[in-house]
């Protein structure tokens, strides 16, 4: 199926527009497991900035987060990068 996020997500129609044009299944994402201010972030409208929150904080926990600026002097670069790019499209994957 397809899971719309983000504010245009709650367009009265959109979900059935969306299963027309590529037909398949749709719903709409809002956060999840929140703590705090459920209230006002319990909504699709937060669902890709929570989520991004949430995969960032992740990352840092686990040391996987960007090193940007730092310069990388190891052997077989290029193989380093495409196994970084690799692990984070694998994260990003349910």
């Amino acid at each position: 199926g397809l899971v719309l996020t983000g504010g245009s997500s709650m367009l009265p129609g959109i979900k059935r527009l969306a299963s027309e044009v590529m037909g398949l299944p749709v719903r709409a994402a809002q956060p999840e497991h929140l703590v705090g201010l459920v209230d006002k972030l319990n909504s699709p409208a937060y669902s890709t900035s929570v989520g991004l929150l949430y995969w960032g904080f992740n990352a840092h926990e686990t040391g996987t987060s960007s090193k940007r600026g730092r310069k990388r002097r190891v052997k077989g670069e290029q193989n380093m990068v495409f196994a970084n790019v690799k692990e984070w499209i694998k994260r990003l994957l349910p």
